[in-house]
């Protein structure tokens, strides 16, 4: 049922539009997205011990329960049964993954039609998994392409921090009045800020390594990498669509998937924090892609 289809894994660091062009394939006839956001399967097939299975499977358990909690009374008479069915079983083939490698492809070969030419998901930590996990997103199937987006990194960092000082339905209310202090504390926003200099969103942010790592592994024609301030044009999506082998469709660019609210407008001093703690990223994209790199990177 696969064979003759193309593979796609989307990934990018956090807040580079990974979301939004997730909905816009999801939304394609040609295309057969993965039934849930995230599948974080390749990464984390490297920390297979069983002591990490917990950490791997807690995320889809919560997934799983709050898609529950969400059904109706009347589940069996609902309108929406379908739609929460299908999240359902999308959550226990991922959980199922976590002792069958075959159980990745299963999940799409048993939603596969003839009129999908493409199959694949996105998840954007794929980025900073280096040259073992894409290996093994190589050897999954062929063919198999991975569109890989970046953004100039201090808007993106920038983004990112703001996102996650944004209120969430699985906050706590003790939570939730922390963050608007910090949101409302320029000091507190710069001692955020610092802290997020020196943990994990540094290694989601650079492209260097993830670019090395990406072609030691796959062959030129099965790579696409995507600029974010580029990602919104018709030209771009039919780069898209034609790396993958669907047809064109247009796209809706209006459409704000999983974007941030109203934030705080970036000022010189945060921007110099972020920017020298990705100077090895600029360095080596202006020599990487030259005048290719939008106008708008920090450089």
């Amino acid at each position: 049922m696969l064979d003759g289809k193309t593979l796609f894994v989307g990934l990018g660091a956090p807040k580079c539009g990974t979301s939004w062009l997730s909905d816009y394939l999801n939304g394609h006839p040609e295309v057969l997205m993965s039934p849930i956001w995230e599948l974080r399967y390749f990464n984390s097939q490297l920390n297979p011990p069983k002591r990490e299975m917990a950490k791997v499977a807690a995320p889809f358990l919560e997934q799983l329960d709050r898609v529950t909690t969400k059904l109706p009374k009347n589940f069996r008479r609902s309108h929406k049964r379908n739609l929460h069915l299908s999240q359902i079983e999308g959550l226990v083939d991922r959980l199922r993954m976590i002792n069958s490698r075959d159980a990745y492809l299963e999940m799409f070969r048993k939603r596969i039609g003839p009129e999908h030419r493409a199959f694949g998901e996105h998840t954007p930590a794929y980025c900073s998994m280096g040259e073992e996990g894409f290996a093994a997103i190589k050897g999954m199937h062929n063919p198999v392409r991975v569109i890989f987006i970046m953004r100039d990194p201090v808007a993106r960092h920038w983004s990112h921090v703001w996102f996650q000082l944004q209120p969430k339905s699985r906050k706590s209310t003790e939570q939730v009045a922390a963050e608007q202090e910090i949101r409302n504390d320029p000091a507190a926003i710069a001692e955020r800020l610092s802290k997020t200099l020196d943990s994990r969103l540094i290694k989601r942010g650079r492209y260097d390594l993830t670019l090395k790592a990406m072609e030691s592994v796959f062959e030129p024609e099965e790579m696409l990498i995507v600029f974010f301030e580029d990602l919104f044009k018709d030209s771009t999506v039919t780069r898209i669509t034609d790396f993958i082998g669907v047809s064109a469709r247009l796209a809706r660019f209006d459409k704000q998937v999983n974007s941030n609210r109203k934030k705080l407008p970036l000022n010189d001093e945060y921007a110099a924090m972020i920017r020298n703690a990705y100077a090895p990223v600029y360095d080596y994209c202006r020599v990487r892609f030259g005048a290719a790199l939008p106008a708008s990177w920090r450089l």
